[in-house]
């Protein structure tokens, strides 16, 4: 170092103490590495759990195991997890894949039904929940993330009665969409009801 140089007295003596670091070791091979795998190797699991990530914004860490353990249905667990996993087929998915001409409800002539229109905000529907007297749970119709609604809803004081709920809203779809005859709301209510007693 210059001693001419301003600098202070500690400084240039631990700069002076530094050892080179070898930055570049030539006997080893370049190789790719696989970032979001801990070991650094692609695996179909990192690359599945990469994707889901990308595309939805999904939380690996996030725990489903929530849905295995209510004491319902398998069929309704598996219902659970659909609409955890926002995969069930509302008509704005099946526009988006060209399965279907509108993203409308056909229902109510909604311009759009994403995932919470079809289980909660459609008039139908509403009335349902209305009838069922979920409108008197505070965050019922506040919260707008489908997947956090069904949780919180699912795993809350009148988890057998949204459950029950949830299930005859996608029989009532069903069966609007494929039968002639549509449900009214009192046999929709009488099936939730047997649903409940077994």
């Amino acid at each position: 170092m210059n001693s001419s140089c301003n600098a202070r007295p500690d400084l240039v003596q631990a700069i002076q103490q530094i050892t080179p670091i070898m930055v570049l070791d030539t006997r080893l091979k370049d190789e790719w590495i696989w970032q979001p795998a801990q070991h650094g190797t692609y695996t179909c699991s990192s690359g599945y759990f990469w994707l889901l990530q990308e595309q939805r914004g999904w939380d690996p860490d996030c725990d489903m195991k929530w849905i295995w353990r209510l004491k319902v249905y398998a069929n309704i667990q598996h219902f659970i997890w659909l609409c955890s996993h926002l995969t069930f087929p509302t008509n704005a998915r099946r526009h988006y894949c060209n399965m279907a001409s509108t993203p409308g409800c056909t229902c109510c002539s909604s311009i759009m039904e994403d995932h919470l229109h079809c289980l909660r905000d459609c008039p139908h529907f509403k009335e349902l929940w209305i009838h069922l007297r979920m409108r008197e749970h505070i965050i019922f119709f506040s919260l707008t993330d489908a997947t956090c609604w069904v949780k919180q809803m699912a795993c809350g004081t009148l988890s057998l009665l949204f459950l029950a709920g949830l299930w005859q809203t996608r029989c009532w779809r069903n069966n609007s969409s494929i039968e002639e005859h549509s449900w009214q709301i009192e046999e929709v209510v009488r099936n939730k009801v047997s649903i409940n007693e077994s």
